[in-house]
């Protein structure tokens, strides 16, 4: 009987687990973020590939058209990256804190700024395939 159970049990695991969505930091993200009542708007390609992460981030600062290596990992239940970049005119390192939403469509996250001592939040959406592919004439 005992057999059964488990059996039943880890059956019912697999189906719920089947059933999740795909909640992969991969993909591009819009990200809209407050640090100390500055507004920044970055675009983030990530790749999650072994629980690490990898990209780009684009947007936000004094080069806003360079887009910055990021590094970082992902644990079981948030996100940390970091990228270079610079903030009048001085290098600054940008370290992200988030967390997915349970569609894996939105993140929810805080960031901080060193060595300027500013910290922030964000929020950040998914592009949809449909929002990327080129408009058909």
């Amino acid at each position: 009987m005992q057999r059964a159970t488990l059996l039943a049990m880890m059956m019912a695991v697999a189906a719920t687990l089947g059933a999740q969505p795909d909640r992969s930091a991969t993909g591009k993200w819009d990200l809209h973020a407050d640090v100390q009542g500055t507004k920044l708007t970055l675009v983030c390609a990530i790749e999650e590939k072994d629980g690490k992460l990898s990209g780009t981030c684009t947007g936000g600062g004094d080069d806003d058209t360079v887009a910055r290596p990021i590094h970082g990992e992902v644990t079981e239940k948030e996100l940390n990256w970091r990228f270079d970049a610079r903030y009048e005119a001085k290098p600054v390192s940008v370290s992200m804190r988030a967390v997915l939403d349970a569609a894996g469509t939105k993140m929810y996250g805080t960031m901080s700024v060193e060595p300027i001592d500013a910290d922030g939040t964000f929020l950040a959406e998914k592009q949809t395939a449909d929002a990327t592919a080129p408009a058909q004439p």
